[in-house]
Protein backbone atom coordinates (compact mmCIF):
# COMPACT_ATOMS: atom_id res chain seq x y z
CA UNK A 1 0.00 0.00 0.00
CA UNK A 2 1.53 3.64 -0.82
CA UNK A 3 2.16 5.90 1.98
CA UNK A 4 0.73 8.91 0.56
CA UNK A 5 -2.41 10.58 -0.04
CA UNK A 6 -3.99 10.46 -3.25
CA UNK A 7 -5.94 13.54 -4.94
CA UNK A 8 -8.96 12.45 -7.25
CA UNK A 9 -9.57 15.60 -9.42
CA UNK A 10 -12.82 17.05 -8.95
CA UNK A 11 -14.62 15.79 -12.27
CA UNK A 12 -16.78 19.03 -13.97
CA UNK A 13 -19.43 18.24 -16.00
CA UNK A 14 -19.61 18.47 -19.62
CA UNK A 15 -21.33 21.30 -21.00
CA UNK A 16 -25.18 20.44 -21.12
CA UNK A 17 -26.24 20.93 -24.69
CA UNK A 18 -30.16 21.09 -26.28
CA UNK A 19 -29.81 18.99 -28.57
CA UNK A 20 -32.82 20.93 -30.04
CA UNK A 21 -33.74 20.36 -34.06
CA UNK A 22 -31.20 21.79 -36.25
CA UNK A 23 -28.20 22.38 -33.32
CA UNK A 24 -25.27 21.31 -34.74
CA UNK A 25 -24.97 19.12 -31.67
CA UNK A 26 -28.05 17.38 -32.63
CA UNK A 27 -26.80 17.43 -36.67
CA UNK A 28 -23.49 15.98 -35.31
CA UNK A 29 -24.92 13.21 -33.67
CA UNK A 30 -27.67 12.45 -36.20
CA UNK A 31 -24.77 12.00 -38.57
CA UNK A 32 -22.92 10.03 -36.51
CA UNK A 33 -25.90 7.49 -35.95
CA UNK A 34 -26.82 7.56 -39.97
CA UNK A 35 -23.35 6.66 -40.84
CA UNK A 36 -22.87 4.01 -37.83
CA UNK A 37 -26.48 2.80 -38.76
CA UNK A 38 -25.39 2.02 -42.53
CA UNK A 39 -22.17 1.22 -42.37
CA UNK A 40 -21.02 -2.78 -43.49
CA UNK A 41 -21.46 -5.05 -40.24
CA UNK A 42 -19.11 -5.49 -37.54
CA UNK A 43 -17.75 -8.52 -36.49
CA UNK A 44 -18.09 -8.99 -32.15
CA UNK A 45 -15.70 -11.71 -31.14
CA UNK A 46 -15.61 -12.33 -27.35
CA UNK A 47 -12.69 -11.55 -25.39
CA UNK A 48 -11.52 -13.72 -23.05
CA UNK A 49 -8.51 -13.52 -20.94
CA UNK A 50 -7.46 -10.23 -23.33
CA UNK A 51 -7.64 -11.82 -26.40
CA UNK A 52 -10.51 -11.94 -29.09
CA UNK A 53 -11.99 -15.24 -29.76
CA UNK A 54 -14.24 -15.95 -32.52
CA UNK A 55 -16.11 -19.05 -33.67
CA UNK A 56 -18.50 -20.51 -36.57
CA UNK A 57 -21.30 -19.78 -34.52
CA UNK A 58 -22.36 -15.81 -35.23
CA UNK A 59 -25.52 -14.58 -34.76
CA UNK A 60 -27.08 -11.29 -36.52
CA UNK A 61 -26.72 -8.24 -34.05
CA UNK A 62 -29.99 -5.88 -34.93
CA UNK A 63 -31.35 -2.75 -33.49
CA UNK A 64 -34.36 -2.92 -31.40
CA UNK A 65 -36.48 -0.47 -34.13
CA UNK A 66 -35.45 -2.37 -36.91
CA UNK A 67 -35.17 -6.27 -36.84
CA UNK A 68 -34.31 -6.47 -40.22
CA UNK A 69 -31.18 -4.27 -40.56
CA UNK A 70 -27.83 -6.39 -39.25
CA UNK A 71 -25.76 -4.39 -38.10
CA UNK A 72 -23.40 -6.70 -36.89
CA UNK A 73 -22.44 -10.41 -35.98
CA UNK A 74 -21.56 -12.05 -32.95
CA UNK A 75 -19.70 -14.80 -31.85
CA UNK A 76 -21.19 -17.12 -29.87
CA UNK A 77 -19.10 -19.84 -27.77
CA UNK A 78 -19.60 -23.43 -26.16
CA UNK A 79 -19.66 -24.20 -22.87
CA UNK A 80 -15.55 -24.48 -23.04
CA UNK A 81 -15.84 -20.57 -23.81
CA UNK A 82 -17.32 -20.01 -21.09
CA UNK A 83 -15.29 -22.37 -18.61
CA UNK A 84 -12.38 -20.54 -19.79
CA UNK A 85 -13.74 -17.17 -19.43
CA UNK A 86 -14.60 -17.78 -16.05
CA UNK A 87 -10.82 -18.95 -15.60
CA UNK A 88 -9.30 -15.80 -16.97
CA UNK A 89 -11.48 -13.33 -14.53
CA UNK A 90 -10.40 -15.36 -11.43
CA UNK A 91 -7.15 -15.54 -12.73
CA UNK A 92 -7.52 -11.81 -13.25
CA UNK A 93 -9.59 -11.04 -10.09
CA UNK A 94 -6.12 -11.32 -8.07
CA UNK A 95 -4.37 -8.89 -9.55
CA UNK A 96 -7.38 -6.28 -9.30
CA UNK A 97 -8.00 -7.05 -5.58
CA UNK A 98 -4.31 -6.55 -4.94
CA UNK A 99 -4.22 -2.90 -6.42
CA UNK A 100 -5.15 0.00 -3.96
CA UNK A 101 -7.86 1.68 -4.99
CA UNK A 102 -6.11 5.08 -6.06
CA UNK A 103 -4.66 2.45 -9.02
CA UNK A 104 -8.18 1.65 -9.90
CA UNK A 105 -9.57 4.84 -9.94
CA UNK A 106 -6.71 5.78 -12.21
CA UNK A 107 -7.13 3.39 -14.53
CA UNK A 108 -11.06 4.43 -14.89
CA UNK A 109 -9.74 7.60 -15.03
CA UNK A 110 -7.10 7.05 -18.44
CA UNK A 111 -10.01 5.38 -20.01
CA UNK A 112 -12.15 8.45 -19.60
CA UNK A 113 -9.52 10.64 -20.66
CA UNK A 114 -8.87 8.56 -23.95
CA UNK A 115 -12.33 8.76 -24.97
CA UNK A 116 -12.41 12.77 -24.84
CA UNK A 117 -9.13 12.81 -26.35
CA UNK A 118 -8.47 10.47 -29.01
CA UNK A 119 -12.17 11.41 -31.02
CA UNK A 120 -12.27 15.05 -32.49
CA UNK A 121 -15.64 15.15 -30.84
CA UNK A 122 -16.18 12.44 -29.02
CA UNK A 123 -19.51 12.60 -28.04
CA UNK A 124 -21.66 12.42 -31.16
CA UNK A 125 -19.90 9.03 -31.74
CA UNK A 126 -20.82 7.94 -28.25
CA UNK A 127 -24.23 8.71 -28.49
CA UNK A 128 -24.56 7.52 -31.88
CA UNK A 129 -23.42 4.23 -30.64
CA UNK A 130 -26.43 4.55 -27.68
CA UNK A 131 -28.87 5.11 -30.15
CA UNK A 132 -28.06 2.79 -32.95
CA UNK A 133 -27.68 -0.02 -30.13
CA UNK A 134 -30.24 0.77 -27.59
CA UNK A 135 -32.61 3.10 -29.83
CA UNK A 136 -33.46 6.08 -26.99
CA UNK A 137 -34.63 9.18 -27.91
CA UNK A 138 -31.95 11.65 -28.71
CA UNK A 139 -31.94 13.69 -25.40
CA UNK A 140 -32.22 10.95 -23.69
CA UNK A 141 -28.49 9.39 -24.98
CA UNK A 142 -26.98 12.78 -24.29
CA UNK A 143 -27.82 11.65 -20.33
CA UNK A 144 -26.12 7.93 -20.77
CA UNK A 145 -22.53 10.01 -20.65
CA UNK A 146 -20.31 7.16 -21.02
CA UNK A 147 -17.20 9.09 -19.86
CA UNK A 148 -19.54 10.59 -16.78
CA UNK A 149 -19.56 6.81 -15.74
CA UNK A 150 -15.75 6.85 -15.79
CA UNK A 151 -15.07 10.39 -14.68
CA UNK A 152 -17.53 10.50 -11.43
CA UNK A 153 -17.45 7.34 -9.86
CA UNK A 154 -13.62 7.44 -8.82
CA UNK A 155 -14.53 11.06 -6.73
CA UNK A 156 -16.60 9.47 -3.87
CA UNK A 157 -13.81 7.25 -2.79
CA UNK A 158 -11.73 10.14 -2.33
CA UNK A 159 -13.69 11.91 -0.76
CA UNK A 160 -14.46 8.82 1.69
CA UNK A 161 -10.64 7.51 1.96
CA UNK A 162 -9.82 11.47 2.69
CA UNK A 163 -12.60 13.04 4.43
CA UNK A 164 -14.57 10.07 5.72
CA UNK A 165 -17.23 11.97 4.01
CA UNK A 166 -18.98 12.24 0.60
CA UNK A 167 -19.05 16.28 -0.47
CA UNK A 168 -21.64 16.00 -3.00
Amino acid sequence: MPNAFFQVPYPENEPVLSYSPGSPEREAQLAEYERMLNQDPVSVPMVIGGRQVTTDDRRPLTPPHDHQRVIGHAHFGTADHVREAIDAALEARTGWAALDWEQRASIFEDVALFLVANVAYPWPVLHGCVLVYQNPFTRIATVTREEDLLDLDPTPIDCIHVDGAIRL
